[in-house]
């Protein structure tokens, strides 16, 4: 599936919800790949 990603996106999500993550293999993909950011973070001022 082509999402036109360019390595500047990304989602952030809480770091507690990390060991809950499901992600689908395109994104996996886009990760390794470097187009797609996954960001925890443990509070709102990070």
């Amino acid at each position: 599936m082509t999402r036109n990603l360019t390595g500047e996106q990304g989602v952030i999500i809480p770091a507690a919800n990390v060991r809950h993550l499901i992600t689908p293999p395109d994104v996996v993909q886009a990760v390794r790949e470097g187009k797609f950011s996954i960001w925890p973070v443990t509070t709102v001022d990070e």
